[in-house]
């Protein structure tokens, strides 16, 4: 799929939040790991608030132990995978069609791994493919900033995690407005 000059719209009713991998055994791999759970928790009680359903991927969780329990509450479904690829996983790609949602929020880790890979695989298979980039990390920076680069140039489109929210949210006088703005607050006492 070529790349739009023109980002598409996001709206709520056509999302859905991938958290990739954020597994217990990466926190003290995964350069400044708390500040992108942050941001993942974030996006996760914004999501709840705007009703878009959280799917999260466990890369052989056996080994790698299961999902950091800050995010416990807010997921939805959660697939096990071995593949780096998610859409390699079968269940992970029916979960997903069975949402019949056309827009991918991606988070996780590690960015130039298993988060490069689903968002490639993601716009080949026609999903419009946000990445959340303080949402996303890798062990070290440079493998993060090659990934984005790449995944840039491939029609991803690379945004911070609250503008991702305010570009769901029609205006102040947005009802939701008032039950996200507390979030955001939150998140930006948290970011100093």
């Amino acid at each position: 799929m070529s790349k739009s000059l023109v980002t598409p719209m996001i709206y709520p009713e056509d999302t859905v939040l991938i958290i990739i991998d954020m597994q217990e055994s990466f926190r003290k791999v995964i350069h400044n790991f708390d500040l992108v759970l942050n941001s993942i928790c974030f996006l996760a009680r914004a999501s709840k608030v705007l009703k878009i359903p959280i799917i999260a991927t466990e890369q052989y969780p056996e080994g790698l132990k299961e999902t950091v329990g800050e995010l416990a509450d807010y997921i939805d479904k959660k697939v096990t995978k071995f593949a780096f690829n998610a859409f390699n996983s079968e269940e992970f790609r029916k979960t997903l069609e069975s949402l019949g949602r056309k827009n991918i929020v991606l988070t996780g880790i590690e960015t130039h791994i298993c988060v490069l890979q689903t968002a490639l695989s993601a716009r080949s298979h026609g999903y419009n493919v946000y990445l959340a980039y303080d949402a996303t990390g890798s062990a070290f920076n440079i493998d993060k900033e090659v990934a984005v680069r790449i995944m840039s140039d491939s029609g991803v489109v690379v945004v911070t995690s609250e503008s991702l929210v305010y570009g769901m949210l029609t205006s102040s006088k947005d009802p939701i407005f008032k039950e996200i703005l507390p979030l955001v607050k939150e998140f930006r006492k948290i970011r100093k």
